[in-house]
């Protein structure tokens, strides 16, 4: 539907449904155009279907990363305009340029993390995607001109900004951290991660500095289930290699093994240094995708 908006040239950002998009003027469009639309429609679930089985023959795996980190965005704003970005560049034989694809989720991943950590309301994301979308169906690039971010202004927003374990906006951005990792496998889709905590709370970790992005990772549901509260990172690491249990596997996470291996503990200026390397790797991929100012 978001396809057949922007080839109308529509700017109106209110979500309209379905129904009733395909309905106006007794279904002119689909009386009129109902094999292009039907044919679209086909090629469009066999894309959807790719992302979701992580189909390697048809996406490179620097692709696959991307896909995974934006399967942890707040809202499903980014598949709306990545069916667009679909329709409107996919060749003759139902592919895409790897290199301009790249590009492009790289770009909406920077555009949409950003936009959340100033203003997480889904609404705010539509003005900026549908004038986009108009761009991408006219083959132009995906720029976003008109709204890019003071870096310093987003840096202090970030360093403000309460990343709790129960937000959905901490694993966003623990997912795309993670996948930045060269030796980082992309996981299944289907695998749960939940937010882990390298050191627990005490007299020497205070809950702010426990809650800060720097003590957290991603970590598989099943392993985190079997880790108490109560563990350091000390005691935490034999779960994370897997050494805890023959029943358990260890995680997917490279970094978690890494740290796991190099470090007997994770304190408190371990904790300050890897969340000013998150935040300030984030900034850098926002001004590598031409969105800082």
């Amino acid at each position: 539907m978001h396809y057949e908006r922007a080839r109308l040239g529509l700017k109106d950002t209110t979500q309209e449904g379905l129904r009733s998009f395909y309905e106006k003027d007794n279904y002119r469009l689909l009386r009129a155009e109902h094999k292009r639309v039907f044919a679209n429609l086909l090629s469009l679930a066999d894309f959807w279907n790719k992302i979701d089985n992580q189909d390697e023959a048809y996406f490179s795996e620097r692709v696959l990363k991307r896909l995974f980190v934006l399967n942890y965005a707040q809202n499903a704003a980014w598949t709306l305009i990545t069916s667009v970005y679909f329709m409107s560049s996919k060749k003759s034989d139902g592919t895409l340029d790897e290199e301009k694809f790249y590009s492009f989720l790289g770009k909406i991943i920077a555009f949409i993390w950003a936009t959340t950590i100033l203003d997480p309301g889904v609404g705010y994301l539509r003005t900026p995607f549908y004038k986009e979308m108009l761009r991408i169906v006219q083959g132009q690039e995906v720029t976003f001109e008109a709204y890019k971010f003071n870096a310093d202004n987003l840096l202090a927003a970030m360093q403000k900004y309460k990343f709790s374990g129960k937000k959905r906006m901490t694993r966003s951005m623990l997912a795309w951290w993670t996948m930045r990792d060269k030796e980082q496998s992309v996981p299944p889709l289907t695998t749960i991660f939940e937010t882990e905590h390298l050191s627990k709370k005490g007299k020497t970790v205070n809950p702010d500095t426990y809650e800060m992005l720097g003590n957290k990772s991603l970590l598989e549901r099943k392993i985190k289930g079997a880790i108490s509260p109560s563990f350091d990172f000390a005691d935490k690491k034999i779960y994370y290699t897997g050494k805890a249990s023959l029943r358990r596997p260890h995680t997917q996470i490279h970094e978690l093994l890494e740290l796991a291996g190099t470090k007997s503990n994770f304190n408190v200026k371990d904790i300050s240094q890897r969340t000013k390397r998150i935040l300030e790797a984030f900034i850098n991929f926002l001004a590598d995708n031409s969105l800082a100012k």
